[in-house]
């Protein structure tokens, strides 16, 4: 049944099972190996869990002063999300934890302090079945036992898929709904919601139900039922802000249209014009947006008066007296915009410029806040020249009109600021990078649309269209990607072998097909012979065939020939039993369908039945002869590479008692080390992710990657942070670093030292299934909340990882989908906040992410990884790739990655050598950001300590 089951798995799933499990087989090799799996959490990281969660709640709504809970309020609360409260997505994103507080559990807290009493038979009810159907009756014999309603609506999504705009999960569930209905109509006094969320949901229901609060909980972590606990009742006022708009409908979000439409590409048509920037452009009266990005409410009202601006050293210098004008303490964040002209290139309405958190504020008392913008951070990317200065930022003339307030929506009236530009000033000259070439338009302010390419919708086709030469006397080798005609999920992947660079077709499930045209000189029986790699167990009935249509009645079966999840195990390919078919002369249709789970194909020879044997010997013998060429090569460069025995040896703690030495150190290691330095190595640590930099001849341990965004990710438990949603809406960059600074003490104590955290990428749509391990769909919010982040762990002696670089907004077929942007919005949208956080902090790593940008690998990338991350803004750090990821080891290595995780392919690098296709000074130079990795870590005290 197993095997059944694993046959109707489609291509995508085939990869997202991959990204899913990589880290269980990792966690799973650790054991196996007996390694140190003993993980603690550090005394009092649960307390300030707890902390955060509360600080970054919004209250999104608060009518007839609903909340907070009055003392002694009763209260009833509905939702299965009450029991089964979840805590943060899963995938990197997911941390083992001893114990997580759930809603009820925080609310019994109150209760038990006398500060609410719980309908204790409808919680009873829960308890015993927290997916029970509410009734009539339920819901009767809890209005009789309390005055307030609590419904909670929970949500998860994670790594390796992708929401759904439907029922269930962006909108009401059909039990939602009949709870919504049942308890707005039973007559409590107040009905208050609370979303335990990981991002963007349907809020268009308020309009159906009377529901005086809605408090958005987000994914709290361990402690978050005591988080919502003590928004609810009052003892933390919330003043959280939206990092992102909450739009009316799914279909509001511009990149709704284009999110769903391949598992190929990804079209980003609307540009610059993300979030907030979108809809206070095309739409200003705010028809389409439920809740505006920097919306919060308070338990309190604040004022902002005393507006002050200077101009110093480029800086545009705003100050502002915040006035807690209520009766409760409450923080409040003063936000600062700017509006740029128009000009040639066109520009949102509104772009957030800076913003400041007050500290706690009693009744009456005020603050003088200070908000810092500097004048080249209002400059646009002009990627085409209209301004004359192509590949340049640049300031066009005219008024630069500063807006103050608490939100997009809400500003003063009068602004706080006026820069005037008198000319076309140039801020930073750049080049051009990362250009698309099958982006067809992208949307301008005007709400036309800028023709980009010819390139249309469907227009993907492989460059083979030709027909293949059939013909008595010889073999026809058939590239399995020059193809003429496909369906279904179907993709063509690079690999690396002895010759160079090959292709395959890959993800090609039941489902698929791929037709090839044949010409055929004479009719009879040929002999088809395919090459294919199979990672599964084999399979005995592989595909269909068909000529000219018609079935032809052959069975084709795979061994496996990769085990587990090793790297490259899709690429291990081997000649197949031939099978005979009947060919007619002519022109012939030849058709591949799998009948199920597929392998990759390489290629497939043809040859006439009677000659096949003596045919393939032939192709055989010369490939045999090729592969033994390149073993001639190898041990002759191994040989020239191999150190004496008698050499003296540099370790790497003479490195680190003298730095200089660091270039003599790397020169005298052998190619086939350097190789391998490139590539990662298994954990020492139960649950953690991997090692860089193992070389234990010469005294380097490698340092201890582990995941993620919430938290010291091992076997076992640790702490759960809220989610960096939730981190983000605090909108206190001080804040994340406590966090990174807890985490990084966290990590000390069990041995780790490079967190892979955190994630960066933009919420361009609410359908990014990942969406919670990131910030907000503004780049200056992100890039702030990280660079607090980076500084607070790093300063503690731990390293950070940027990740997914870059445009990793979508989590289906991530592998292999590619980004297509135009390098304007690239640049000011999805590099920018990656931007911030490395000039202003310094993370000593990033991680480049699965997908393609503009039909390019991230990790293979030059211009991304060298010419704009290095070159550009002077990052000097690591660079690593994602997990399992399908790029070519030899290109991300001349690209600039300098690691390949979990493990890579040295045998790829040496041949890349071999080939002249790799210099050893491309090694040396990645191989020295490794050891300067090494030896920023504590690592070598810690080993010279144990």
């Amino acid at each position: 049944m197993a095997q059944k089951k694993e046959l109707k798995m489609n291509g995508a799933e085939k990869r997202r099972r991959w990204s899913r499990l990589a880290g269980m087989v990792l966690t799973a090799l650790a054991l196996v190996h007996g390694l140190d799996a003993q993980a603690k959490p550090l005394p009092g990281n649960a307390e300030l869990s707890r902390r955060i969660a509360a600080d970054g709640m919004v209250l999104l709504k608060n009518d007839r002063a609903a909340l907070p809970l009055p003392n002694g309020a009763k209260v009833a609360v509905f939702g299965p999300g009450q029991i089964e409260f979840i805590k943060g997505g899963w995938g990197s994103g997911d941390v083992t934890v001893d114990h997580v507080v759930n809603l009820l559990q925080g609310l019994e807290a109150k209760q038990e302090a006398g500060m609410i009493s719980l309908a204790g038979g409808l919680a009873a009810a829960y308890r015993q079945n927290p997916q029970l159907t509410l009734t009539p009756a339920l819901v009767a014999d809890a209005r009789r036992a309390a005055d307030r309603a609590v419904m909670v609506i929970s949500r998860n999504s994670g790594e390796g898929s992708d929401r759904s705009p439907g029922a269930g999960d962006y909108c009401l569930s059909e039990a939602e709904e009949q709870m919504l209905k049942m308890v707005t109509d039973a007559g409590f006094e107040r009905v208050i919601v609370v979303l335990n969320v990981g991002g963007i949901v349907d809020t268009a229901w308020l309009e159906r139900y009377p529901v005086d609060a809605l408090l958005v909980a987000w994914q709290p972590g361990m402690e978050g039922g005591l988080a919502v606990a003590d928004v609810l009742t009052g003892e933390v006022n919330p003043s959280g802000k939206l990092t992102d708009s909450w739009a009316k409908s799914f279909d509001d979000y511009p990149s709704s249209r284009h999110f769903f439409e391949s598992d190929a590409y990804v079209l980003y048509e609307e540009d610059i014009f993300v979030g907030y920037r979108y809809f206070e452009t095309f739409d200003p009266a705010g028809e389409r947006v439920n809740f505006p990005f920097g919306f919060g409410l308070s338990y309190t009202t604040f004022a902002i008066s005393d507006v002050q601006s200077a101009i110093r050293d480029g800086v545009i210098e705003v100050t502002a007296e915040v006035t807690n004008t209520g009766k409760a303490a409450g923080r409040e964040v003063v936000q600062l915009y700017y509006s740029a002209p128009q000009g040639k290139l066109g520009r949102p309405a509104k772009e957030l410029g800076a913003f400041a958190k007050t500290e706690r504020l009693e009744p009456g008392a005020s603050e003088t806040v200070s908000l810092r913008l500097p004048v080249a951070a209002m400059a646009a990317y002009d990627d085409t020249g209209k301004t004359g200065k192509r590949s340049c930022w640049v300031l066009e003339p005219g008024e630069y009109r500063l807006l103050i307030g608490n939100s997009v929506r809400n500003l003063l009236p009068e602004p706080a600021a006026v820069y005037p530009v008198d000319v076309l000033t140039v801020t930073e000259k750049a080049a051009a990078h990362m250009v698309p070439k099958q982006l067809p338009r992208r949307l301008l302010a005007d709400g036309t649309y800028e023709k980009l390419s010819d390139w249309t919708a469907g227009a993907d086709t492989p460059a083979g269209q030709r027909e293949h030469e059939v013909e008595p006397g010889r073999v026809t080798r058939i590239e399995a990607e020059d193809f003429a005609a496909s369906g279904g999920s179907i993709a063509v992947e690079r690999f690396q072998e002895a010759a160079g660079l090959g292709k395959c077709t890959a993800v090609m499930d039941g489902g698929s097909w791929a037709a090839y045209r044949l010409r055929v000189e004479e009719p009879g029986k040929y002999a088809l012979r395919f090459r294919m790699s199979n990672g599964r167990e084999e399979i005995d009935d592989l595909m269909e065939l068909y000529v000219n249509g018609q079935p032809a009645g052959v069975q084709v079966g795979v061994p496996q020939t990769g085990k587990g999840f090793e790297r490259g195990e899709w690429y291990n390919f081997v000649d197949l039993k031939p099978v005979i078919v009947e060919l007619p002369a002519g022109e012939v249709q030849l058709k591949i369908a799998p009948k199920g789970v597929f392998g990759n194909v390489d290629y497939f020879l043809v040859a006439p039945e009677a000659e096949s044997a003596e045919l393939f010997a032939a192709v055989d013998r010369a490939q045999q002869k090729q592969y033994e060429q390149h073993v001639h090569m190898r041990q002759a460069r191994e040989k020239r590479r191999v150190r004496p025995e008698s050499a003296e040896r540099l370790m790497l703690a003479d490195v680190a008692a003298e730095p200089a030495l660091l270039d003599q150190f790397i020169d005298q290691l052998s190619d086939a080390e350097l190789a391998v330095l490139s590539s990662g190595f298994l954990s020492t640590k139960g649950g953690a992710t991997g090692r860089i930099g193992v070389l234990e001849e010469f005294g380097s341990p490698g340092v201890e990657t582990f995941d993620g965004p919430a938290g010291v990710r091992l076997s076992e438990p640790t702490t759960a942070w809220p989610c960096s949603t939730l981190l983000a809406s605090t909108w206190d960059p001080a804040l994340a670093g406590q966090l990174g600074a807890a985490v990084a003490e966290e990590a000390k104590l069990n041995g780790v030292d490079i967190w892979l955290a955190p994630g960066m990428n933009i919420h361009r749509n609410p359908m990014c299934g990942r969406n919670f391990e990131y910030y907000s769909e503004d780049p200056l919010v992100s890039g702030k909340i990280a660079a607090g982040l980076t500084r607070g762990t790093q300063d503690n002696g731990v390293g950070v990882t940027l990740k997914h670089f870059v445009l990793n907004n979508k989590e289906g077929n991530r592998s292999l989908s590619d980004s297509r942007v135009s390098e304007r919005a690239l640049r000011e949208i999805y590099l920018k906040g990656f931007e911030i956080a490395i000039k202003e902090a310094a993370p000593w790593c990033v991680m480049s992410s699965y997908n393609l940008a503009n039909g390019v690998e991230t990790a293979e990338s030059g211009e991304l990884l060298t010419d704009i991350l290095r070159g550009e803004w002077g990052f000097e750090g690591l660079v690593m790739t994602d997990w399992g990821n399908n790029s070519v080891h030899f290109l991300e290595a001349k690209a600039g990655n300098d690691v390949k995780m979990p493990s890579g392919l040295p045998d790829s690098l040496l041949l890349a050598l071999e080939h002249g296709d790799l210099t050893r000074a491309e090694l040396e130079r990645n191989v020295k950001r490794v050891f300067e990795l090494i030896l920023k870590s504590g690592v070598l005290d810690r080993k010279n300590n144990n």
